[in-house]
């Protein structure tokens, strides 16, 4: 729905973004099994917040983290035992450029989202990973760890490669997820 940013610094950026499904408390979630089916009828129960920050800690180190909740009342009707909150931080170390040949970057992030803090389908890249295996992971949520490298391996040529090791986040069901490893090579023109 929209996106405001804010620079508090040369070297710290802060944003504010609001997100809104269709007919958020119009849709029919009644129970978690009716989440876990996708069986929203009006539309999908999200108006989520996000306040975020971006921050160059030195000339080699970055911080980059957000914290986010879904208001959605239908949300909190359907799951009264959980939170609908959730946050994620970023810490980078240099980073891969496309015009510097054995450039490289290193990431570790960390990520705790409750059931239905965001619109899980609505996301891409690491964050949208495990819904390759279970497209039901807006009714559990998703907490752990990720690893991160880049390194460019010939002008504007950057292979990337992920490794991450999730749980499933609510309180009825804490199912590890299998680990996933993501290898990429971007090319730009």
């Amino acid at each position: 729905l929209g996106d405001l940013y804010y620079k508090f610094t040369k070297d710290v950026v802060g944003n504010f973004s609001v997100y809104y499904g269709t007919d958020a408390d119009k849709a029919a979630l009644t129970t978690k099994s009716s989440a876990l089916t996708g069986a929203y009828t009006n539309g999908y129960p999200f108006q989520v917040y996000n306040f975020g920050v971006a921050a160059n800690l030195n000339e080699d180190w970055k911080f980059k983290g957000s914290y986010f909740w879904n208001a959605a009342t239908k949300v909190s009707d359907a799951f009264t035992n959980d939170a609908h909150n959730g946050w994620m931080g970023t810490l980078q170390y240099k980073g891969a450029e496309a015009a510097k040949v054995g450039s490289w970057g290193a990431y570790v992030t960390y990520r705790d989202i409750k059931p239905f803090a965001i619109d899980m389908s609505q996301v891409s890249g690491q964050l949208g990973n495990s819904l390759a295996s279970n497209t039901a992971d807006n009714a559990f949520g998703q907490k752990g760890w990720g690893l991160q490298a880049d390194y460019t391996i010939s002008k504007n040529a950057i292979l990337t490669a992920t490794y991450e090791v999730l749980n499933r986040n609510s309180n009825a069901n804490s199912d590890k997820l299998l680990p996933f490893y993501y290898v990429q090579l971007n090319i730009t023109f």
